[in-house]
C-alpha cells in the first residue's frame, strides 16, 4: 500500500486534483458567462457535464503525465533547474507489456501498479470525446487517443520523465476501452429513447 501511495504522489496526482477543480470551475463559470451574454439555451445535461469534465480531466492529465518527478526538497529548495531534467529518466516501463504477456512480468507490486495505471489513466480520454463530442466517430477517438500518449511520451524526456513504447501501448489500450464504454452508453440510450418514443405513439 505504501508503494501504491507513494507512486500516486511521485505523479502528482494530488496536484492534479487541484489543477482539475480550478480548470473545471473556471470554464464552469465562463460557460454560463456566454450563454448568458449569447443569450443561448444551454445543451443537454449530459452534453455539459461531459464537456465539463473532459476540461477537468485534460487539465488534470497534463500535471500528471508532463509534471516533473521532483522531490519536495528540491522543489522548496530550489535544489534543481529546468535544464537539468533533459532526457534524465527516473523509472521506465520498456518491456513491462512484452513480460506480462509472456507471463514474466517483474514480482513487484509497483510493477502491476505501473500498468493498471498507464491503462486507466486514458479510458477518461476515451470515453469523455465522444461523449462530449458526439459527431466523433470511433475511429476518431482512438486515433486522438494515441496521438495523444505519442505527444505525452515525446515531450517526456525533456521534462525529466522516461519516453516509453510501454505507455503509449498501455494508453493506447485504455483510450480504446473508454470509446468502447462511451460507444455502448451512447447505443443503450438511444435505443431507450426509440423506446420510449414508440410507446409514446
Amino acid at each position: 500500500m505504501r508503494d501504491f501511495i507513494y507512486s500516486i504522489a511521485c505523479y502528482g496526482v494530488f496536484e492534479a486534483l487541484f489543477v482539475s477543480v480550478i480548470a473545471a470551475a473556471v470554464y464552469l463559470c465562463t460557460r454560463i458567462a456566454y450563454l448568458k451574454i449569447k443569450k443561448l439555451p444551454r445543451k443537454s445535461f449530459g452534453l455539459e457535464l461531459s464537456r465539463f469534465l473532459f476540461v477537468g480531466y485534460i487539465a488534470a492529465l497534463v500535471v500528471i503525465v508532463w509534471m516533473p518527478m521532483i522531490t519536495t526538497e528540491q522543489l522548496f529548495h530550489g535544489d534543481f533547474r529546468f535544464e537539468d531534467l533533459r532526457a534524465v529518466g527516473y523509472y521506465t516501463n520498456n518491456g513491462m507489456v512484452w513480460e506480462f504477456l509472456s507471463g514474466n512480468l517483474r514480482g513487484d507490486s509497483i510493477s502491476v501498479f505501473e500498468l493498471i495505471a498507464n491503462v486507466a489513466l486514458f479510458i477518461p480520454l476515451g470515453f469523455l470525446l465522444p461523449m462530449s463530442f458526439c459527431r466523433l466517430k470511433w475511429w476518431a477517438v482512438d486515433l486522438i487517443g494515441l496521438g495523444a500518449t505519442c505527444l505525452v511520451e515525446l515531450v517526456q524526456p525533456w521534462l525529466g520523465r522516461t519516453g516509453d513504447l510501454d505507455d503509449v501501448i498501455t494508453n493506447a489500450l485504455g483510450a480504446v476501452i473508454g470509446c468502447i464504454i462511451a460507444k455502448t452508453v451512447i447505443f443503450i440510450g438511444n435505443a431507450v429513447s426509440v423506446l420510449d418514443k414508440s410507446r409514446d405513439i
